[in-house]
């Protein structure tokens, strides 16, 4: 390689002189060139001459560029050889790395290959003792294939017994192909069947979309009955609560019924008693006389009613004993015999009956709370129906869907008293007329809120426990104030305080902890002012 190298360049260096004497000629042949035109220039008639030396220059110039053409295709030829002359040295020096790794590998095959012999010749000294323990093996293998010949012997015999079982399955297969021809006829009536039904479910197919547009067309009319139902269900919510509000009217007429019936009898009594006085005077020549003709009944009744107004207005302590130890045996009988500003002393007891506060009285138990009790039956234990009154150490329980303490006007005053209502909240306090202070007490176990304040209604709740109740401790909307201090409000099923709908609450260093849905809820515009409270 190295020789054929050194000739190309020695042949090279020789085309490089040839050409470095051809450019020489170039440049010769470039001078009589212009030794040529200026004699052109000097003589036209050499120009003849001149000419054919010309033709005979550029002849000689195109053999020069032939030649240097030839001379450069050999000179590419050369570059190409040398080229591959570079390609061949390349692919020796790879293979010379490739058989340099392969005899690395295989020295690092030969060196596993001993490692392997080695193993090899231990696995040989296993595979002999081996051998010694198949040896053994085989013996008792053959000791087995005697008794496995005994068993093959008894096989056989069972072999034969399932042959003549085998020659009756075939005749019971022979039966059942029988049955099966049978199946097959049955199969045929079958699907001839299946195609009758197939047009009957057709035909079923037809009458289901007649009976889907049927029940399209009642769904309509479902929904006109539902919404007619819907303002049916309207105007019996209005007419209940028309009801409710005759039933109150009602219980007011009742109780002024009874006042005008208790009114009428001591009216006969003092009538009776001024008929007697009337016989007497009759009996005896009077002093002056009286013109019986003017002195009728209705005269009578007029004095006895005015005189009893007189005697029910001078009744300023009242007391309540249901075991006769006072004025009146019940609540209700002592507020239709008080006057304004009186004050009705209770005795432990329960109670059951349902008060309408019409006059401005106080209401005070005179034992413990938990001993004096009202219990009302689907009404209110307390109606508030007058300008001012007070409400002391009394256990309210109502039962039914009405407020244990119901205030609609007026300012009412509650303290020191246990309330619950069974099956509503328990203290509802709605209208723009009405206000209520509730002070010491414990409002609990209503099925929805503790305290409802609603219609601009307002409160103020000082030192007062209420809990456990199904949604709200204390619920203020649509206007509502509320005032709270000092109070626990604990382990209702929804939040402690609930302020929506442009209502208004103060509340101050209260316990407003262990309800469901947090401490508050305020939505619709409701604004807190909050103080030292924790929760």
């Amino acid at each position: 390689m190295r020789s054929q190298l050194e000739s190309t360049n020695g042949e090279r260096e020789q085309l490089n002189s040839q050409l470095s004497e051809l450019e020489s000629q170039l440049d010769l042949a470039n001078r009589e060139r212009e030794q040529l035109n200026f004699q052109l220039s000097e003589s036209q008639s050499q120009l003849s001459a001149v000419n054919s030396e010309k033709t005979d220059l550029n002849s000689r110039i195109s053999e020069l560029h032939e030649q240097y053409n030839s001379l450069a295709q050999e000179r590419q030829q050369l570059q190409s050889q040398v080229s591959e002359l570079y390609e061949q040295i390349n692919s020796k020096e790879t293979e010379k790395f490739e058989l340099q790794s392969r005899i690395s590998e295989q020295l690092s095959q030969l060196d596993n290959a001993s490692a392997a012999l080695s193993a090899l010749n231990s696995q040989v000294w296993e595979l002999q003792n081996q051998l010694a323990t198949s040896q053994q093996e085989q013996e008792q293998i053959q000791s087995q294939a005697w008794e496995l010949e005994n068993r093959l012997a008894g096989i056989s015999q069972v072999r034969s017994h399932l042959e003549s079982e085998l020659e009756n399955a075939n005749s019971e297969r022979s039966y059942l192909r029988s049955q099966l021809s049978q199946l097959q006829n049955q199969i045929e009536t079958v699907s001839h069947d299946r195609s009758q039904l197939q047009s009957q479910v057709s035909e079923l197919a037809g009458q289901l979309e007649t009976a889907n547009k049927e029940r399209s067309n009642l769904q309509t009319e479902l929904e006109t009955a539902n919404s007619e139902r819907s303002n049916l269900a309207d105007r019996i919510s209005e007419f209940q609560n028309q009801s409710e509000s005759s039933e109150q009217l009602k219980n007011q007429l009742q109780s002024q019924v009874a006042e005008l019936e208790q009114q009428l009898e001591t009216a006969k009594t003092e009538r009776s008693q001024l008929a007697t006085q009337r016989s007497e005077m009759q009996a005896k020549p009077p002093a002056t006389e009286l013109n019986s003709d003017t002195f009728d009944a209705e005269e009578l009744e007029s004095f006895a009613a005015s005189n009893s107004a007189l005697k029910v207005a001078n009744y300023r302590e009242l007391v309540v004993s249901q075991q006769g130890e006072g004025d009146c045996n019940t609540i209700s009988e002592a507020l239709k015999q008080a006057a304004a500003g009186a004050r009705i002393y209770v005795h432990p007891g329960v109670y059951r009956e349902s008060l309408i506060l019409d006059k401005s009285v106080e209401i005070i138990s005179s034992g413990e709370v938990d001993r004096t009790v009202i219990e009302s039956i689907d009404s209110n234990c307390i109606k508030m129906a007058t300008d001012k009154a007070l409400v002391r150490g009394l256990t309210l329980n109502a039962t039914g869907k009405y407020y244990a303490v119901d205030v609609r006007q007026g300012e009412l005053v509650v303290e020191d008293c246990n309330i619950t209502s069974a099956d509503y909240s328990v203290v509802g306090i709605c209208g723009p007329n009405a206000d209520s202070e509730i002070r010491r007490c414990q409002i609990h176990d209503g099925i929805w809120n503790g305290i409802f304040i609603s219609d601009e209604g307002k409160a103020t709740v000082e030192d007062s426990s209420i809990f456990d109740n199904g949604s709200l401790g204390i619920g203020v909307g649509l206007g509502g104030k509320l005032i709270a201090r000092r109070c626990r409000i604990n382990n209702n099923g929804s939040e402690a305080i609930a302020v929506y709908k442009d209502s208004i609450a103060t509340v101050e260093n209260c316990d407003l902890t262990g309800n469901s849905g947090g401490a508050w809820q305020i939505v619709d515009n409701g604004y807190v002012r909050a103080k030292g409270n924790q929760e």
